[in-house]
């Protein structure tokens, strides 16, 4: 991801208002980023942590 890129990523996470908003979020982002990177022949590492639980558990989404 691009400088730019991850500065949007953020702000997007920032401003969901769902659990399941966010989990479909970060899924449709996982899945643009494998294709990225198959492209360019890498493979992503695994996924580490979820942002989705994190915000979860600190009581951003109801």
């Amino acid at each position: 991801m691009t400088p730019d890129e991850r500065k949007s990523h953020v702000s997007r996470l920032q401003n969901m208002k769902s659990f399941d908003e966010c989990k479909g979020y970060m899924n449709a982002h996982y899945l643009e980023l494998d294709k990225r990177a198959k492209e360019k022949g890498a493979v992503l590492p695994p996924i580490q942590g979820d942002p989705c639980e994190v915000m979860k558990t600190m009581g951003r989404f109801r």
